[in-house]
């Protein structure tokens, strides 16, 4: 995209595993939440990040007031005694600190019903940190019922590449909070603190962040599309756009890539009620409306892929974004490994084009 955009960092990619737009998906392990402290939790070999800065501290000096012979109230120029300079001020930006490699737990609080909770999110690096590179993000959200460990294994070998900086969020319940799930934390507002948090870390390139997920993930990362400027694209693994919860005005035009099962019975590819509770748009509308969304001037254009699975693409869009979805042709809702080459890649290479 063109416009610019605060300093950020978010990635997200993962590979296809089964995990329900709605319920809990047993074939992913549950590997808990990790024991979460005051600081930033090693989860693998690395240096510790250092949170550094420095203030500046500026004392005023006041001169003494004349008590000559000047009439009260009247201040003559060069009055010394009604001289107070004005503390400098502190233009210098903060230190940032070192980007910790390999993989970093990163720990939170926030109030969820009342109470206070304890949340975390993994910051996966390259085992060795280029010293001159600035490394674009990507976050990756599990499905319903999922844990972020699942995410390392399917990105490491891109993120140890020196492709990208991913982040894996931890829901709260395990799940993503769209209206209708276990989960009644802000979740918009805790991905928010993750971007805060990744904003004071060196060589990460917060302009180009990228939003993919699976499932529930994958509806909510719709919603972070539609709620907050933070992605540059987005990636959507068998969920689409919620009725009632379509891009505004005030959504910023970002690129989207869908691919859906058309025999998806946990969120209908015709769209419709779900067994998760929420009502979703038709999979080819929710391409169409961000299409329109984006201002795209060609298409739709449909074509059948060598696996035989449809895909059909908007170009010519505002800010350079494009839409483009695939019909997984007989798929549900878990689509296979080698869907068109290997979702990863699939995903990976449509948000390189943001990259160019």
């Amino acid at each position: 995209m063109q416009k610019s955009r605060r300093r950020r960092a978010y990635l997200l990619v993962g590979t296809l595993i089964f995990v329900s737009c709605g319920q809990a998906d047993s074939s992913e392990p549950d590997q808990g939440i990790m024991d979460t402290g005051t600081t930033d939790t090693m989860v693998d070999t690395g240096p510790n990040p250092l949170d550094e800065g420095s203030s500046d501290q500026a004392s005023s000096d006041e001169g003494a007031v004349d008590e000559g012979t000047v009439d009260e109230g009247d201040v003559g120029e060069g009055d010394e005694g009604n001289d107070v300079s004005e503390p400098p001020e502190d233009t210098a930006a903060p230190e940032l600190a070192p980007l910790p490699s390999a993989i970093t737990q990163l720990d939170f609080t926030q109030t969820v019903e009342g109470e206070t909770v304890e949340r975390f999110a993994l910051l996966h690096a390259p085992a060795t940190i280029d010293p001159d590179k600035v490394y674009p993000v990507f976050f990756l959200f599990h499905g319903n019922g999922g844990t972020p460990q699942f995410g390392p294994p399917k990105l490491g070998a891109l993120v140890d590449s020196g492709a990208f900086v991913a982040v894996y969020p931890s829901g709260h319940l395990k799940s993503w909070n769209m209206g209708q799930e276990q989960s009644k934390a802000d979740d918009v507002a805790f991905v928010g603190m993750i971007i805060e948090k990744l904003a004071t870390y060196a060589q990460l390139d917060l302009d180009h962040m990228f939003s993919a997920g699976f499932s529930n993930g994958a509806g909510f990362s719709h919603k972070l599309a539609v709620e907050t400027d933070h992605f540059q694209a987005i990636a959507s693994m068998t969920s689409v756009l919620i009725q009632g919860g379509e891009p505004t005005e005030q959504t910023a035009r970002l690129s989207v890539l869908q691919v859906h099962g058309t025999e998806d019975g946990v969120c209908p590819y015709d769209g419709g009620p779900s067994p998760t509770g929420h009502v979703f748009h038709s999979t080819e509308e929710s391409a169409q409306i961000w299409a329109d969304h984006n201002g795209c001037q060609t298409g739709p254009t449909q074509t059948e892929t060598g696996q035989g699975n449809i895909r059909i693409a908007y170009s010519d869009c505002e800010e350079g974004t494009q839409v483009v979805h695939y019909g997984i042709v007989g798929a549900g809702h878990g689509l296979p490994p080698n869907t068109e080459g290997g979702i990863i890649a699939l995903v990976w290479g449509f948000f390189q084009q943001s990259l160019q």
